[in-house]
């Protein structure tokens, strides 16, 4: 089953040159709960602006069209998405999706659940998630993240796909 992951601000805004726009370490620590223990898949513009590291205790996929690019150890390469996604769609097992724009737009359609974080704030970036159909969706559940004074509202919703 495949569950896209990520942050978005009010204006669907995803990224800033690779980079995420804010800094809430809540987010992050949630992103973390939820992946440990699971394969993530992502483009190689994601996986730089992450450091270009595999990240602990998680299977990197790296879905990208460069076999130039040299893999570090811990990371695999996904050859063909199109393989992939028949291959996992309907396994019991959850497989995170997690950046960027074009990965999510690639997966949506095969993608069972979504956890985002919404954050109540518009921010200067240049990446944005992909449409999504809403009335396809159900919210399941919205929780207010932990915050100080200088972080703008954020909730950490999951939406399941309407059967």
């Amino acid at each position: 089953m495949f569950s896209a992951i990520w942050a978005e601000d009010e204006n669907g805004l995803i990224g800033a040159g690779g980079k995420l726009p804010w800094h809430l370490p809540a987010d992050l620590n949630y992103f973390k709960e939820k992946t440990v223990g699971h394969r993530l898949v992502m483009g190689k513009a994601t996986f730089l602006g992450m450091g270009a590291r595999p990240l602990p205790q998680r299977t990197t996929l790296l879905l990208t069209r460069d076999q130039d690019f040299s893999l570090p150890k811990g990371v695999e390469r996904i050859i063909s998405s199109a393989e992939f996604i028949d291959k996992n769609q309907n396994t019991a097992e959850e497989i995170f999706i997690a950046g960027g724009a074009g990965t999510y737009q690639l997966f949506l359609p095969y993608t069972k659940k979504l956890y985002r974080t919404k954050i109540r704030h518009a921010y200067a970036g240049d990446t944005h998630f992909p449409a999504v159909d809403w009335a396809a969706w159900h919210l399941c559940s919205s929780v207010p993240g932990p915050k100080d004074a200088e972080q703008p509202d954020y909730f950490f919703e999951i939406w399941g796909r309407n059967e």
